[in-house]
């Protein structure tokens, strides 16, 4: 089985139709997937540098404070305890690696799901090529207003490849911008990237190299 997609061009005018496996754009929703794999890639974010000392790496504390018996106070034997302002600190955070990896097959799962999604949505546009005339801001402007993303819909563009001028061009419309766009590699893309874009503008190229990744 297989899903037809539209084809564009960066003028928006339609130029042919492709035949895509269904698995790749017509699974299922699977919030549990989607779930999984998404809490991997923020773990793996974390970057896990947070370090406290112990009492035996806080400096002073060689020397009793007081005698033992006698001064009617509790026994002490350093400063250094986690009872004493300026002491370690008891269970304190150490670093570590937070990361770990999900299965691949629930990987291309949690991949495919919310790709089927965003179709459904009439969220994914498929283009024959992206080409800028000049790597200019305004032409990636252009280009959002010919496929339909408005002002304030966050685009996110796949490539085959590391784009030089396109990133160059796409550099200023950040998250903060009237035209919030990002330019991935394909082989780059996580599941955070796409399920906070509102638009997912992919090459007919790339669109068949997820279908052999993810199929």
């Amino acid at each position: 089985m297989s899903v037809s997609v539209e084809i564009l061009t960066v003028e928006g005018v339609r130029s042919g139709t492709l035949e895509v496996s269904d698995r790749l754009l017509d699974e299922r929703e699977n919030q549990q997937a989607v779930r999984a794999v998404l809490d991997s890639y923020m773990a793996n974010q974390r970057q896990g540098d947070a370090s406290t000392r112990t009492r035996g790496e806080v400096s002073g504390g060689g020397r009793k404070p007081w005698k033992q018996k006698g001064t009617g106070r509790a026994r002490a034997g350093s400063t250094r305890s986690p009872l004493w302002h300026g002491g370690g600190t008891s269970f304190g955070p150490k670093p570590r690696d937070y990361g770990y990896r999900v299965n691949s097959k629930v990987r291309r799962l949690a991949y495919r799901s919310v790709l089927s999604a965003l179709r459904r949505a009439g969220r994914l546009i498929v283009v024959d090529r992206i080409v800028l005339q000049q790597a200019k801001t305004r032409n990636v402007v252009v280009v959002r207003g010919n496929l339909g993303i408005g002002p304030g819909e966050k685009a996110l563009i796949l490539t085959e490849s590391v784009d030089g001028d396109l990133r160059r061009a796409a550099a200023n419309l950040g998250s903060n911008s009237d035209y919030p766009t990002g330019v991935l590699p394909a082989n780059n893309i996580n599941i955070h990237d796409l399920l906070c874009c509102d638009y997912l503008v992919v090459t007919a190229t790339v669109l068949r190299s997820l279908e052999e990744s993810w199929t």
